[in-house]
């Protein structure tokens, strides 16, 4: 190669450089100037708040005040918590007693409580952000908020394990909604309730390494709890167990809550019934799955009718986490922190209770309107009537 071409070549790499390195250089400063101006901006915000957030005792949800509101707010409350007023009045004193107190002497009552903790599961907000809204210190909020949760989940755990003497009675009832929706499913099965699980995001736990690979899930490259449930066709969580590792499957958590040993309790009339899942499942008597067929033969066929019915414990799920979306936000489900499983639990609890007041409504039960099916009576789920079993509205 000639030297003059040589340096020709070693001046212009030496230009571009030069180039490439005040380009680079004054975009830094540039952007550092940015995020400077962002954090200077965030502190001024945070002073504000400081004076602005003060807790007010004029804005708490109580039951004076929710008797004194208008029609307006009162509407707008539905939004705030899922619930109106007359049912906020009905089931607090159901779920909580008229005066509460927590470990560190907050004074609350039931409406105040059921009204926390309902606005915290509807929509993930910092307590820092409630203050203002809910006339209680951050601290206040926090400490009534897990007292609320342990009370509720104390009292009406029940509900959501496996109780087929509540509602065994129907299960001839769900069986027909099922066979009238899709008449390829197999009537010597005996179809009534479906089973599947569902996976919640979590925070990176804190500690060794094992307790982060324990709650890794290889499938999704990420931190997960793991829940199995059981739903009726009328939109209904008969069972919710859980929580398990996130790295486990949908087999391990079924042979773990003992499946096998309580599925065949659900019998009527001589009947044996049977739940429907995925492929995860095992075929046997009590507990269906799909067919190991080849396309365009008989079984095939029963495949694809029984996959769209099996969508409606998706749509369960999807409506519990879609009624209260904090349960889907990492920063609130921290192991050992924020307690996910009791808000998972209480949640599902309180999902199982709309449903029962909502009735068909298809904004809150999708799975009931597909399947046409009625729900019980919130009186006969909570069991307030002395009654186990689960009864029907008598209005409709």
């Amino acid at each position: 190669m000639p030297l003059n071409l040589w340096r020709r070549r070693r001046r212009r790499r030496r230009q571009l450089l030069l180039l490439m390195h005040y380009y680079l250089c004054s975009n830094f400063y540039y952007i550092l100037g940015i995020i400077l101006l962002i954090l200077r901006e965030e502190e001024r915000i945070r002073k504000l708040s400081k004076l602005t957030n003060k807790p007010d005792r004029n804005k708490r949800y109580t039951r004076q005040r929710l008797e004194a509101m208008d029609a307006d707010e009162a509407d707008k409350l539905y939004r705030f918590t899922h619930f109106t007023r007359e049912q906020l009045f009905w089931l607090a004193p159901v779920l909580l007693d008229e005066t509460n107190w927590t470990e560190s002497r907050d004074k609350f009552d039931c409406v105040e409580g059921l009204v926390i903790v309902t606005r915290r599961l509807r929509n993930y907000c910092d307590w820092n952000e409630l203050v203002r809204i809910l006339g209680r210190s951050a601290g206040s909020l926090s400490r009534i908020y897990v007292h609320c949760l342990q009370v509720i989940d104390r009292r009406f755990s029940h509900l959501l394990q496996f109780q087929p003497q509540r509602w065994r009675h129907l299960l001839p009832y769900w069986r027909r909604c099922i066979l009238e929706k899709q008449s390829w499913c197999p009537p010597a099965w005996n179809i009534a309730v479906f089973l599947d699980g569902t996976m919640r995001p979590i925070c990176r736990p804190t500690g060794t390494y094992v307790d982060q690979q324990a709650f890794y899930s290889g499938y999704k490259h990420a931190h997960f709890l793991k829940y199995q449930g059981i739903v009726a066709p009328c939109g209904l969580f008969v069972q919710m167990y859980g929580p398990v590792e996130g790295r486990q499957n949908d087999r391990y958590m079924y042979n773990l809550s003992g499946m096998d040993l309580l599925l065949p309790l659900m019998n009527h009339a001589g009947i044996n019934y049977c739940a429907y899942g995925d492929s995860a499942y095992p075929d046997t008597i009590w507990c269906r799955s799909p067919y190991p067929a080849v396309a365009g033969t008989w079984e095939s066929r029963v495949n694809e009718a029984m996959a769209t019915v099996r969508e409606a414990v998706e749509w369960g799920f999807n409506d519990l986490s879609n009624s209260w979306r904090s349960l889907g936000v990492k920063p609130m489900q921290m192991v050992n922190l924020t307690y996910p499983g009791l808000q998972y639990r209480v949640a599902t609890l309180l999902h199982n209770v709309r449903v029962c007041m909502c009735g068909e409504d298809l904004k809150v039960n999708r799975t009931a309107r597909y399947f046409q099916c009625r729900p019980p009576t919130a009186i006969s789920y909570l069991n307030l009537d002395g009654n186990d079993q689960w009864q029907l509205p008598s209005n409709q």
